[in-house]
């Protein structure tokens, strides 16, 4: 789980690709808590000290305070490395004093006033040599509890309900009042900043974006690279900009030239700001803890999908997520290492008698590893209860529960051999304390019951219609909805090929791929695959399998069923999908969801909307009736989660502020348990009233769980101590390469 997860929970748009079961893991299908991370964990003893590992991330730090609104995936792992985190999360995200900076960390007083005492270990210092201590606790505070409004922060939950911070009676000792019982302390402090950064707002608003000049981590910041370095390489070169375009051209009337307006941040000077496209760090000398086995970290700009993988096979790349198929090309190479490949063949062999079958010799593995977890966040299906058909509870209600999850689920983890079951809770991840199914409270997938739901609702005819029912013609409709328009048995699993075939897509594409992979084998087997013929053999086969996918991705479908109708007008809901690279297995999901609704006579319109405006033209907005994003699971879902599911409440001006519940849906009863767990100090009871608000939120039909992401992480095979995190907090001070 990331800091900037926890920090700033904003919804995350990152398609799950389906893919063939990969190298590297040995995760049972059916073992929910072994597929909560996949790292190559070995001892320090056994890793060399030294080498440097290049860690791809979408896109380079624009702060590195995880506080800040554009703070980054990078900005946590950088985050991660350089500053102290109070406490780390194991498999299944509990939380963990981490010795390197604790001694203890305990509520010593519930009454009158909450009371937390930190005790830190005494060699914690800074790297100028200054001990940690009451001054940043208290710094970090003030900087953050939302009483300074000079301060551009985030979130301030949590800090806001502090009273005082203040040293103790002993040396290295912190003492915290609360104003109010708060039951995620241990989400506070970490990281914690030095009062450098949080003395002041000039600090903390600008000081902080371009470097850190205190760490007390492992490692320390040596180098930021970015674009205008490279343009000034260039322009020294050759006297001009290698693209020819005027830095002044990047905003244009107060908006990127993307239509995004600016944030609080005064860009008048941005044409001289440069644009990071690495963070290097290297051993801090002042560490007092495991020295780094690492010479040096690059956080390497490289989004999906730019080419990840050629980097990865160059050895340009240690660690990169991939996608479908990057992946799908490790698992192919990985199993033809292990096995020759046999292609039928006419030929006469070279000592000149007839031979059937021949023997290619074995390709070798990719010199990386593919390891698969389950990521701590989940994909929703979201139903927008602000207007429209879907402000009645009841049609809600009924489009949930014709949704078929589990066939949903094992479309997207199947393939990985991860575990499939679909997701019963809005608030915990399975493996997680006190993770337990709520979905009862909605009911399940049931397509006779879903279109009774919209018939008492007032809608008209649909494939079951009063008539229908009369002359006893149903049965083929409760046939189609049984099969949840996957046209295949409740239960059964597709199985998984080179080529992703689909039972959907028309037999002539299919065969066309096939067929182009047959001919790859042979040209590999008759002229070698330096030759000229694979060459073109392999340009066909990818063209072949592109013509598949794009096939494949196509989301609208036509309809099969009679609609429920009102007033004349067919119910139609607006389903807005993303489109673009990394988006192909969202993209299949929506068309399964698609067919669902036809099962029950639910029409979709399907707007396909591209990456940049997604989010924020349809989704924040509320311009749609379903859409389907994603939430990051969190250690403390009584404080992160009670945005995503609050009650929307009117504004003065008449609109809706909605925190983050995109749905519109909510009640009040859900926001008084989640305030009630968030300051309530027993774990049991605050674990209790968090299951009672889930099974809410379930019956409230805003929000519908489908299945747990998948992370796919490559590493270089020799690399130990890396891959697919999940919740655990990395310890960037053990990865190295094995001996």
């Amino acid at each position: 789980m990331s800091l900037h997860s926890r920090r700033r929970y904003t919804a995350v748009l990152i398609a799950a690709g389906v893919t063939l079961p990969l190298a590297g893991c040995d995760t049972s299908p059916n073992d929910a808590a072994g597929a909560a991370h996949d790292v190559t964990a070995v001892s320090r003893e056994q890793l060399r000290p030294g080498g440097t590992v290049r860690w791809a991330v979408d896109e380079a730090p624009e702060t590195f305070n995880v506080f800040q609104a554009d703070a980054s995936e990078a900005t946590d792992r950088v985050a991660g490395a350089v500053l102290p985190r109070l406490f780390t999360l194991d498999q299944h995200g509990k939380p963990t004093a981490d010795p390197d900076y604790l001694e203890s960390a305990e509520v010593e007083d519930r009454s009158p006033k909450q009371r937390v005492v930190y005790r830190l270990n005494p060699r914690a210092v800074w790297s100028d040599g200054r001990p940690i201590g009451a001054e940043d606790f208290e710094a970090q505070w003030l900087a953050l509890n939302g009483e300074d409004t000079a301060y551009w922060t985030a979130r301030n939950a949590g800090y806001d309900r502090i009273e005082s911070v203040e040293a103790g009676d002993e040396p290295g000792e912190v003492r915290v009042v609360f104003d109010e019982p708060y039951a995620d302390w241990e989400a506070l402090f970490s990281p914690l900043y030095p009062m450098s950064v949080t003395k002041t707002p000039e600090a903390f608003n600008d000081g902080s974006r371009t470097g850190l000049t205190e760490v007390a981590g492992p490692f320390t910041i040596k180098d930021v690279e970015g674009k205008k370095k490279k343009e000034q390489k260039e322009k020294k070169k050759d006297g001009k900009k290698k693209d020819g375009k005027k830095k002044d051209e990047k905003y244009k009337d107060g908006k990127k030239k993307d239509g995004k307006k600016k944030g609080k941040r005064d860009e008048s000077d941005a044409s001289d700001a440069s644009e990071p496209t690495s963070v290097t760090l290297v051993r801090n000398p002042r560490w007092w803890g495991d020295r780094a086995l690492l010479d040096r970290l690059v956080f390497q700009e490289l989004p999906r999908g730019a080419g990840r993988e050629k980097a990865l096979d160059a050895g340009r790349l240690n660690i990169a997520e991939v996608e479908r198929d990057e992946a799908l090309e490790a698992a192919r190479a990985e199993r033809a290492a292990k096995a020759a490949v046999q292609v039928t063949k006419n030929d006469r062999a070279q000592d000149g008698k007839p031979l059937d079958l021949v023997t290619l010799p074995k390709a070798g593995p990719r010199p990386y590893t593919v390891h698969r977890a389950l990521e701590p966040a989940y994909t929703q299906l979201a139903l927008n209860g602000s207007s429209g058909p879907l402000a009645d509870g009841r049609v809600r209600r009924a489009v949930a529960r014709a949704v078929d999850r589990g066939t949903l689920a094992r479309s997207v983890l199947g393939p990985h051999g991860l575990p499939s079951k679909p997701l019963g809770s809005h608030l915990l991840m399975p493996g997680q304390p006190g993770y337990s199914d709520q979905s009862a409270a909605l009911g399940p997938q049931d397509v006779i019951a879903a279109q009774k739901m919209l018939a008492e609702a007032g809608w008209k005819g649909g494939p079951r219609s009063e008539e229908a029912e009369a002359k006893g013609t149903g049965a083929r409709d409760r046939a189609d909805g049984a099969r949840s328009g996957d046209d295949k048995p409740a239960g059964a699993v597709l199985p998984t090929y080179d080529v992703p075939l689909s039972v959907t897509q028309p037999a002539q594409t299919q065969y066309v791929a096939l067929g182009r992979q047959a001919e790859l084998w042979a040209a590999a087997a008759k002229h070698g695959k330096s030759s000229k013929a694979y060459k073109k053999a392999v340009k066909a086969a990818r063209l072949a399998r592109t013509a598949l996918a794009e096939r494949e991705t196509s989301v609208a479908q036509p309809p099969r069923q009679r609609p429920f109708v009102k007033n004349g007008k067919p119910l139609t809901l607006r389903f807005v999908v993303p489109q673009g690279p990394g988006t192909e297995q969202l993209r299949s999901v929506a068309s399964r969801v698609v067919r669902m609704m036809d099962n029950i006579g639910v029409r979709t319109e399907v707007v396909e909307a591209g990456e940049q405006g997604y989010f924020k033209d349809y989704i924040a907005s509320g311009e749609y009736d379903m859409a389907l994003y994603s939430w990051p699971g969190t250690p403390y879902p009584a404080t992160d989660a009670r945005p995503i599911y609050a009650k929307p409440v009117p504004s003065p001006d008449g609109s809706l502020v909605v925190e983050q519940n995109y749905t519109r849906v909510g009640t009040d009863e859900i926001d008084q348990l989640f305030d009630q767990a968030a300051s309530e100090l027993d774990d049991e009871v605050a674990q209790e009233l968090l299951t009672r608000a889930d099974a809410r939120i379930w019956a409230a039909a805003g929000s519908i769980p489908l299945y747990q992401r998948p992370q796919l992480v490559a590493t270089t095979r020799n690399l130990a101590n890396a891959g697919a995190f999940g919740f655990t907090t990395p310890r960037y001070q053990d990865i190295g390469y094995r001996n």
